[in-house]
């Protein structure tokens, strides 16, 4: 059993010591870039195929499947570059919080 004695100087000396240490900031959890994995994964449908004795009209059909379908690549292509922009915005205002966090703790005890 801790005497009253013992109790008060033990709780002088916590806050003795508390007034004697640094305190740190939390830096932020590490960037997380936008792009799900099956966005990454999703590829472009290949152009089709013209077969022999085709007529006029599944040349038509073709080519505006071709086109409708490079339309929607090119949109995937955009939103994983406006992604991928984003992302490295995002990391490069982190990694100039850390510096500055560096810089402000480098010569500090």
């Amino acid at each position: 059993m801790i005497t009253l004695l013992l109790r008060t100087r033990l709780v002088i000396a916590g806050i003795l010591l508390a007034g004697c240490t640094n305190t740190i900031p939390v830096i932020s959890t590490s960037i997380e870039c936008p792009v799900k994995e099956e966005d990454l994964a999703a590829k472009c449908a290949e152009p089709a195929t013209i077969v022999t004795g085709a007529t006029y009209q599944d040349l038509i059909r073709i080519a505006i499947a071709d086109r409708k379908n490079l339309s929607e690549c090119e949109k995937n292509r955009q939103y994983l570059q406006n992604s991928i922009n984003e992302c490295n915005v995002a990391i490069r205002k982190n990694n100039e919080k850390i510096d500055e966090f560096n810089k402000k703790y480098a010569n500090k005890p």
